[in-house]
């Protein structure tokens, strides 16, 4: 009887260890299936991050290239502006000098 529960008692051990032994093995599978999953994911989210900083950079960069030509349209617009006006001042001012001259060689022909 005594060596009968014995043995009872070493089977039930046994029993036991096998079972906590596949638990560790199924915790173990369950910690490196979430460890897989969590890497997969921080590198996705980098991915992501990477793409969003170079689309942003690219971005950036396209807006900058419009604002300096944009700038330089307007500066040479500017310019342009500024030498018609010149130009057109300068003619302005020898137009009046030939008038004014006309008008003083009237002057001194109604004189004689």
């Amino acid at each position: 009887m005594k060596q009968r529960n014995v043995k009872k008692i070493k089977k039930q051990k046994k029993n036991k260890d096998r079972k906590q032994k596949n638990k560790d093995k199924k915790q173990k599978n369950k910690d490196r299936k979430q460890k897989n999953k969590d890497k997969k994911q921080k590198n996705k989210d980098k991915k992501q991050k990477k793409n969003k900083d170079r689309k942003q950079k690219n971005k950036d960069r396209k807006q900058k290239d419009k604002d300096r030509k944009q700038k330089n349209k307007d500066k040479k617009q500017k310019n342009k502006d500024k030498k018609q006006k010149k130009n057109k001042d300068r003619k302005q001012k020898n137009k009046d000098r030939k008038q004014k001259d006309k008008d003083r060689k009237q002057k001194d022909k109604d004189k004689k």
